[in-house]
């Protein structure tokens, strides 16, 4: 989700509704986590035929130059940089006549810079939180009219490191996230690609402060136009809302409230080599930092 969410405790950053120290802490933990996970890319949900397995790389990187509490405005000076490797594998199966698949994927990510109100925050950056899914699909077609329905369901572990003094690539917590997946052929080369989900995530007490977040939730929506069964592009949006964050019951500024218009473009260079490239842009953001740039290059390998 969408790149980044933690940070480190000073007053001197921000005065957050009387926190004391050691809510402040874990507020600035958990600005930069989860944007690592679930975007997607078009024709992610296109049925990939029994017994195809699937391997992805994907490199990311997105910088902001602009942090917002919600209730509190923009905070000045502040700026994120960050870059991540994500190793994703998808094995698709027709199982007792049900057409499903199995993934997982994992991030690798430095935090080089994050600085909130001038001050440089402490990183731990490294090997994310690891998730697995699996996907039924109630239909699939790939006419150029037909439509593809995916129902999935995500489990991300707290596996990666986590500190509630710093930056963190993980999050510290369980995550269950279903998501409803649809690929719609329009005709004439265009397609509709959307897709929903909504995380839950389970309370932790880190460094004595109990850490608890609302559902969150994500729409993306792209139209794609294949000019040849090689080649496509798309332009997409992405809304993100809820994620409310409590810190020891006190609401921290934190939440999932943002809007992104991307561009995609996509192309096999060989029948089981393609390649992807997307190009975001955050246009509204409240509750964190607001992307200037996300860009992500994605090769896949049939195998």
């Amino acid at each position: 989700r969408s790149a980044a969410q933690s940070y480190y405790k000073n007053k001197k950053v921000i005065v957050v509704k009387k926190l004391n120290s050691k809510v402040f802490a874990a507020l600035l933990a958990s600005f930069v986590g989860s944007s690592f996970a679930f975007d997607g890319m078009p024709g992610d949900y296109g049925w990939a035929g029994d017994g195809t397995t699937v391997l992805l790389l994907y490199g990311q990187y997105e910088s902001a130059d602009k942090f917002k509490l919600d209730g509190s405005g923009d905070v000045p000076n502040s700026k994120l940089k960050a870059s991540a490797g994500i190793v994703r594998g998808v094995q698709y199966a027709e199982i007792g006549g049900w057409k499903t698949s199995f993934q997982f994927f994992v991030p690798i990510a430095d935090l080089s810079t994050v600085r909130i109100g001038g001050v440089d925050q402490k990183t731990n950056s490294g090997v994310g939180d690891l998730t697995i899914g699996a996907t039924i699909y109630p239909f699939a077609s790939s006419e150029p009219t037909g439509t593809t329905l995916g129902l999935t369901l995500f489990v991300t572990a707290p596996t990666g490191d986590y500190d509630s003094d710093k930056v963190n690539v993980g999050d510290g917590t369980w995550a269950l996230t279903p998501q409803i997946g649809l690929v719609q052929g329009l005709g004439n080369g265009f397609f509709l690609d959307a897709t929903a989900d909504v995380g839950f995530y389970e309370s932790e007490r880190h460094n004595g402060v109990k850490k608890s977040v609302d559902p969150a939730s994500q729409v993306q929506l792209d139209l794609r136009y294949q000019f040849s069964p090689a080649t496509s592009v798309s332009v997409g949006y992405s809304r993100l809302y809820g994620g409310e964050e409590y810190l020891d019951d006190q609401y921290s500024g934190s939440k999932t409230d943002s809007q992104q218009v991307r561009l995609f473009a996509s192309h096999w260079l060989t029948p089981t080599v393609q390649t992807q490239v997307m190009l975001g842009k955050d246009i509204d953001v409240e509750g964190g930092f607001e992307h200037d740039l996300m860009a992500v290059v994605r090769f896949a390998k049939i195998i």
